[in-house]
């Protein structure tokens, strides 16, 4: 619980340096918010957006799964997402998602 405010600052942190075009800072700080807040599926789905956004596709894609299994409620959120634009096609991203069973 005490690991919550520090997470949500890394959180942050990752938005911002993914405005400012800096991933790999973003994709470190993202990480940090999901190592202090682990139950958080949020955090997670936050995570396999930035590794989408950078291309990385299975690192994403285990990621949403786990978001995903924290929160069933993060499918819809993918499908949508303009994160995961790049990679709805995908067969895996539409079998995480529950597209096309």
């Amino acid at each position: 619980l005490l690991n919550m405010p520090v997470a949500r600052n890394q959180s942050t942190l990752a938005s911002d340096f993914a405005q400012d075009g800096r991933l790999a800072e973003s994709l470190r700080s993202q990480r940090n918010a999901v190592v202090l807040a682990l139950e958080s599926g949020r955090y997670l789905l936050q995570l396999a957006e930035l590794y989408a956004g950078d291309g990385c596709v299975p690192s994403a894609l285990t990621t949403l799964t786990l978001a995903i299994d924290r929160n069933p409620d993060w499918r819809a959120r993918a499908t949508t997402s303009d994160a995961f634009a790049a990679i709805r096609g995908n067969a895996e991203f539409r079998r995480v998602v529950g597209e096309g069973r």
